[in-house]
């Protein structure tokens, strides 16, 4: 582990050879410096996510597809892929290599507002208060 600038809390980054790619890398780096903990190359049965973002029991499968790694062939299998995993119950967010080197903050723009939807919080952000019952 190697401290990750990224991070709010500098907490420690995974070894970058975990990542498949230097984009998937700087995806997940974006998303730690908003303070979201996130696991890269998550494994799940017999496919592997390339980033997972959790928080408050909810979770988000964030898939980086690098132009130099997606082809047509490889477009189908990832698809594949998703569906059966989102039969599962998880939920996918897609970010293209060339959307992201264009803007970052334009190909992230739509991860953030469907983060809050599934209630995943950066790591201590204020919670509202659980209601008795």
């Amino acid at each position: 582990f190697f401290l990750d600038p990224a991070a709010p809390d500098g907490s420690p980054e995974p070894d970058p050879a975990v990542f498949e790619s230097g984009f998937e890398r700087e995806v997940y780096r974006c998303i730690r410096a908003r303070g979201y903990r996130v696991t890269p190359q998550v494994k799940v049965g017999p496919y592997r996510i390339d980033l997972v973002v959790e928080g408050a029991g909810a979770r988000l499968a964030v898939e980086c597809d690098g132009d130099h790694w997606h082809g047509p062939e490889q477009f189908e299998r990832d698809q594949a892929r998703q569906r059966v995993l989102e039969r599962s119950g998880w939920v996918f967010f897609r970010v293209r290599g060339g959307a992201f080197y264009l803007d970052p903050d334009d190909a992230l723009g739509g991860l953030w507002p469907l983060l809050d939807r599934l209630g995943i919080a950066p790591e201590g952000a204020a919670r509202p208060p659980v209601a008795a019952g």
